[in-house]
């Protein structure tokens, strides 16, 4: 419908109809530069989300001055942590001893395992401990069969009052502990035998999480560390990445695999409580469980590599764990070349 004057209708008096057009298209090119704007401003906070997963600023203040330093950081990689978890479980073993059972993994498909020292080989002041151990058990022994004897002795001299009954089961029960006692005792000879001929090296039993069993061979002790490398008679194997701990940061989650006191590929979680030096080695400190058995197994990032081998506690105390760094193992053992990347 068009107005007597030949105009739009409802346009304001005395604008032409291209004045209107003219507004709208404006007000469009506005709309299109604030959204670039506003696109671009979000991109580019989005790229520094992403470079900061890429790179990491340490301050330091020296001699009064403030120096800052970008450190390159590896990107997680895809994947969750139950994934790495099942991986390193796979390339976690049982090794057990004549004397004890810890823990070590693959280092490389070749079917190389890092693990203690300590599980693998008893040095010279182990030795007199287990000697010293059996000697007390011997005197329990001999104490429990005076025991007894007497016991066995005052039932044909038993008084008045005093139930048949309750003497003879006294002597069942004290029995019974003393074939315990025999059989630890047993054992322990056993086991310095075995170490006196030089017979323990040989069984060193390495069960894999599928079950399979083999005799592993020593490949190297390590002189200056708590480590040990093995030998399987296998060519493939799945293998934990190294990482570097020098990239960890104090807080960051970790996580330990292991089989403490007996119960197998038990996984604890935890975080890097700091970095401490002792005897010139530099540690990783956890609050990430390491109970008996967990020796020798692998402490792994949120990235599924292994950063460290968990090695020992500090006595009397809870949470307070250390492992060696893995950058240590490689070194020791030369392995670096090793690895697939």
């Amino acid at each position: 419908m068009r107005s007597p004057a030949g105009e739009h209708f409802g346009s304001p008096k005395g604008k032409k109809p291209y004045s209107a057009l003219l507004g709208l298209t404006g007000a469009i090119i506005a709309c299109v530069v604030l959204y670039r704007i506003f696109l671009y401003s979000d991109n580019k906070e989005t790229m520094k989300q992403d470079l900061g997963k890429r790179t990491a600023v340490q301050e330091e203040t020296v001699g009064g001055e403030q120096k800052i330093e970008v450190i390159k950081v590896a990107p997680y990689t895809s994947g969750s942590i139950t994934d790495y978890i099942a991986r390193a479980a796979k390339a976690t073993v049982l090794i057990e001893t004549p004397w004890g059972s810890g823990s070590g993994f693959f280092v490389d498909n070749g079917c190389q395992v890092v693990t203690n020292r300590h599980v693998v080989h008893l040095d010279q002041r182990s030795v007199e401990s287990l000697e010293a151990q059996k000697n007390r058990l011997k005197q329990i022994i001999d104490y429990e069969e005076q025991e007894i004897a007497r016991a066995e002795e005052g039932v044909k001299h038993i008084s008045p009052g005093v139930s048949r009954e309750e003497v003879e089961e006294f002597i069942r029960i004290k029995k019974e502990r003393l074939e315990v006692l025999k059989m630890k005792y047993q054992a322990f000879t056993s086991t310095l035998e075995s170490i006196r001929y030089g017979s323990a090296l040989s069984e060193l039993k390495v069960s894999l999480i599928d079950g399979s069993q083999y005799i592993a061979s020593i490949a190297q002790l390590s002189e200056n560390y708590d480590l040990a490398l093995l030998n399987l008679p296998e060519s493939d194997c799945q293998f934990i990445n190294p990482g570097k701990s020098n990239r960890s940061r104090q807080g960051d989650p970790v996580y330990t695999v292991g089989h403490p006191v007996g119960l197998r590929h038990s996984v604890t979680s935890g975080i890097i409580s700091g970095f401490r030096e002792h005897a010139g080695v530099r540690y990783i400190q956890t609050d990430a469980p390491i109970n008996p058995g967990n020796s020798g197994g692998p402490l792994i990032d949120r990235n599924g590599e292994v950063i460290g081998v968990n090695t020992m506690i500090l006595a009397n105390t809870e949470g307070i764990g250390f492992a060696i760094p893995i950058e240590v193992v490689l070194n020791e053992f030369q392995l670096g070349s090793d690895f697939a990347e």
